[in-house]
């Protein structure tokens, strides 16, 4: 399955060009993008017209282009597609970014990045079809337990099979057996409050016997376990 594609974030590629100063950088292609975007609320504007540029040093630059140096998705910090690092290239070479020192060498990281030629749309794209192609073979795992070799199993893939069977993205509470690759294997899940009850946790216990005849065991505990409210001992919490 093909891996993630890390999207770059804009101040990490402008740090990768000698000399640039990031944060002036940032500002002035933002008033690039909306000195593109300018024309569209001027009264008779035609969106079906010439696509939209701006002049940065002499040359004209579609505004398309520029979105795809600076992108911002739910207020996280801005990224540039490699197509976006490719026009940050070439104003790097026409000199055109506010500077602090002399132009040098971009870094290799930078160019090899840019070189990937994709744009946020088939980016994303791309990201979709991983996701589903990864959620789609989750699926087909999770419902075939007999297929699972014994070696394979851990803590996460053990809650997963018992979520997609009995609980369905909820902590269900109790005790709970099921076959995984030919093993036995149990879930206990105990629910625990803090003192004043209004915060909750849960204790979860696996247990399943290795292929070697060895007992399994993994737990996850809550620190409201140890709490009084949760002790008998002490009356629950309860006054005398």
């Amino acid at each position: 399955m093909q891996a993630e594609f890390k999207i770059m974030r804009l101040r990490d590629a402008l740090k990768m060009l000698p000399g640039v100063k990031p944060v002036s950088a940032m500002k002035l292609i933002g008033e690039w993008i909306e000195d593109g975007l300018s024309p569209c609320c001027e009264p008779g504007y035609d969106p079906d017209g010439e696509p939209l540029a701006v002049d940065v040093g002499g040359k004209q630059i579609l505004l398309t282009a520029l979105e795809e140096v600076k992108q911002e998705e739910y207020f996280s910090a801005y990224k540039t597609s490699p197509q976006g690092a490719q026009l940050l290239l070439s104003l790097y070479a026409d000199r055109v970014l506010p500077m602090s020192g002399p132009p040098g060498e971009p870094a290799e990281a930078l160019v090899g990045y840019a070189a990937d030629g994709r744009g946020f749309r088939e980016l994303h794209e791309a990201e979709r079809t991983r996701a589903r192609i990864k959620r789609e073979a989750k699926q087909a795992l999770l419902s075939d337990p007999a297929a699972v070799s014994p070696d394979a199993l851990t803590p996460e893939l053990v809650n997963d099979f018992f979520f997609f069977f009995f609980f369905h993205g909820k902590n269900k509470m109790g005790h709970e057996t099921m076959e995984i690759g030919g093993l036995e294997v149990s879930r206990t899940v105990q629910l625990y409050k803090s003192n004043s009850g209004s915060k909750r946790g849960y204790s979860v216990e696996l247990r399943w016997k290795s292929p070697d005849g060895g007992e399994v065991v993994h737990k996850q505990r809550t620190p409201f376990a140890d709490n009084r409210r949760n002790d008998a001992d002490r009356n629950w919490g309860l006054p005398e």
